[in-house]
């Protein structure tokens, strides 16, 4: 067997063999370099003045084009280091939290599909909105755990020192995939959220609607519309901007196709909550007796704390405030 040999490094500057990622069998030869400058310090960048930087693009693919994406560093010192610090806790909560959900959820589906006693249209309707956050749940944490800092499969994606490589060649079909699911799962939650919504609005405002009622439509409408928007961003996607694992996007306008029905089911629902406690506090009004008033007060306090949830206004109050952020 021959043995290879190193290249010395030139003057001003160490090598090291490649790290496996990307490609490692055509990196198996090449070498990342440091450059050490005349001050005695090692070579950084003016986006990351407190980090050395290392040249990997020996290390991947040839004949290849690679983007490298250094991630956001404020002007601010300190501002960098509390991103550094809680965006780490921030994605571990999250995935704690979907991790409960999907336990808590898959457990309540399971009781609710095991009792007959419980399969009446309403109930039915809240199967439906759990599978929905399972589902959503589910692909969140499978989409964690095999993408690179949820950018695509380790195979295309290489990670060193603060820098993000991504091959430009062409990604598999199973992450593209992947994310297409977890698109459609996003969105049949936001969905179910407004269908729960508008079954409850029509169970207060439409005389001939009952509880029992058929829910045939909210099931189809429910599953459907986020077929009806999905279908065309993956059109786009692939005619147009089939890069990397479609989990960035170079052109915003094809995000839009998802984006304007999710922020439209959350104004409905917005809309339909504002009119249901509207009513409900009317009502509350005509009551004669003062202190039967009082106890009323107390009942649409929680009735209104109940809506909340179900009408997804948490949404609405993260979609104020990122917009807010947005124009600051």
């Amino acid at each position: 067997m021959s043995k290879e040999t190193r290249k010395p490094a030139k003057e001003g500057s160490t090598s090291r063999r490649c790290v496996g990622g990307l490609d490692a069998r055509k990196a198996r030869k090449a070498e990342a370099t440091k450059q050490c400058l005349d001050n005695g310090e090692w070579l950084s960048l003016p986006e990351e003045p407190n980090s050395t930087w290392t040249n990997y693009s020996q290390c991947l693919p040839k004949g290849s084009v690679v983007t490298l994406v250094i991630p956001f560093r404020g002007t601010d010192t300190n501002v960098s280091l509390t991103q550094e610090k809680w965006i780490p806790i921030v994605k571990m909560l999250t995935q704690t939290g979907y991790s409960v959900s999907l336990i808590t959820l898959i457990a309540a589906f399971i009781i609710m599909a095991s009792f007959k006693r419980l399969r009446c249209p309403r109930n039915i309707l809240h199967m439906h909105l759990f599978a929905s956050f399972i589902m959503r749940a589910f692909m969140s944490l499978l989409k964690d755990s095999l993408f690179v800092e949820g950018l695509g499969l380790p195979s295309k994606v290489l990670v060193q020192d603060g820098q993000i490589f991504i091959s430009q060649e062409e990604h598999s079909w199973i992450c593209k995939l992947v994310v297409v699911l977890w698109q459609f799962f996003i969105m049949a939650n936001y969905s179910w959220v407004l269908m729960e919504g508008m079954y409850l609005h029509n169970l207060i405002f439409l005389a001939l609607f009952s509880d029992t009622s058929s829910i045939t439509m909210y099931v189809i409408l429910g599953w459907g519309l986020p077929v009806l928007a999905v279908v065309p961003w993956v059109a786009l996607r692939a005619m147009l901007e089939d890069t990397h694992c479609w989990t960035t996007n170079d052109n915003s306008l094809f995000f839009l196709v998802i984006r304007i029905p999710i922020v439209a089911s959350v104004l409905i629902n917005f809309g339909m909550f504002i009119n249901i406690v509207r009513v409900l506090l009317l009502k509350l009004k005509s009551s004669i007796s003062e202190e039967t008033r009082r106890y009323r007060y107390r009942r649409w306090a929680k009735s209104t704390l109940v809506l909340v949830p179900l009408f997804g206004i948490h949404y609405a109050i993260f979609l104020g405030m990122s917009y807010s952020m947005g124009k600051e």
